[in-house]
């Protein structure tokens, strides 16, 4: 519903996908349980990267209760290697790197890099997963 107030998804939306959240998912979850058989049984320990995804995931496999623990941003423990084609330019750069699932909060990245440019802030926002979809449409959006 919180999609709903920040006007990404329409009351309809918004409420369809609680119903789907909620309703269709467990559903899912029988079939996909009984096609996996026992594999769940077999995971020695699930790391989810929020409490969030853990109490999504505890929803569906409340008999890993003992075997979850939440992992926040993980990250690779040596530096990155440079792989852009882009010239190195001095200047300020926000990565967003989760897709363009709205759950995610692509939208709010999209609205605080509003304000930035409003207030004169010299900004570029580079997103991966994001073409084609309903990103563009919202970055378009006056």
């Amino acid at each position: 519903m919180e999609l709903r107030k920040v006007g990404i998804l329409d009351d309809f939306s918004a409420r369809a996908y609680w119903l789907l959240d909620f309703v269709k998912g467990p559903m899912d979850y029988v079939r996909w349980r009984e096609l996996m058989g026992n594999v769940v049984d077999d995971i020695d320990y699930f790391i989810a990267v929020s409490n969030t995804t853990k109490e999504i995931i505890l929803a569906h496999l409340p008999e890993v209760k003992d075997r979850i623990g939440v992992l926040y941003n993980a990250i690779a423990q040596r530096p990155w290697r440079y792989v852009s084609s882009f010239p190195d330019e001095p200047g300020n750069y926000i990565l967003y790197a989760s897709g363009n699932n709205p759950v995610k909060g692509s939208h709010v990245i999209l609205n605080a890099l509003k304000i930035l440019l409003n207030e004169d802030i010299d900004m570029k926002l580079y997103m991966t997963g994001a073409s084609n979809s309903w990103l563009e449409g919202l970055v378009r959006s006056p």
